[in-house]
């Protein structure tokens, strides 16, 4: 009884490390995935203020050039940023060109029409020469919202003019 004792008692004390190094593993697990899941929400977070950061450098430096002219960024067949704005703006109350980029809540990119004709120039297909900048500001003039402080046009309203533009300049090479 004694022997049987001492071996209850050994055995109790090898199992007892050991359960206590599982409940230590499963603790250290649970904390690793919640720093895990906390990181991604601090990636988001810095994500979202280096955009907001962008956004208040883009609006607190001049979009002008010395004088009253934009710098020249000029597109295919001579379409300016200029002609850009006032073909998009014409419809608009606020008619300036800023270079705004609003995330909304869902995390969608608005651009406002500097930002917008930024966009657009350097979509590799603009650079190319496919992009019909004028056919572009006609499909973009339908979709613009305003934010409070302007037109605005989302991002994905963007690529689908350029896709469309660039499919309607195939179309007319046929």
């Amino acid at each position: 009884a004694k022997k049987r004792t001492s071996t209850q008692i050994f055995r109790k004390r090898k199992k007892h490390p050991v359960d206590d190094l599982e409940a230590r593993l499963a603790e250290l697990e649970k904390n690793s995935a919640n720093v895990i899941e906390e990181n991604e929400r601090l990636k988001l977070q810095l994500h979202k203020t280096s955009i907001v950061n962008e956004l208040l450098k883009e609006t607190s430096t001049p979009s002008y050039c010395g004088g009253s002219e934009f710098i020249s960024n000029s597109g295919p067949g001579g379409y300016s940023p200029t002609d850009f704005y006032t073909k998009v703006l014409s419809a608009h109350g606020n008619q300036s060109p800023s270079h705004r980029i609003v995330i909304s809540d869902a995390g969608e990119r608005f651009l406002a029409a500097g930002a917008t004709w930024d966009y657009i120039s350097a979509h590799p297909l603009f650079k190319q020469g496919l992009v019909d900048v004028g056919d572009v500001s006609e499909r973009l003039k339908g979709v613009a919202k305003c934010d409070g402080l302007g037109p605005v046009f989302e991002e994905k309203e963007i690529i689908n003019a350029i896709m469309k533009s660039v499919e309607a300049g195939r179309y007319e090479l046929l």
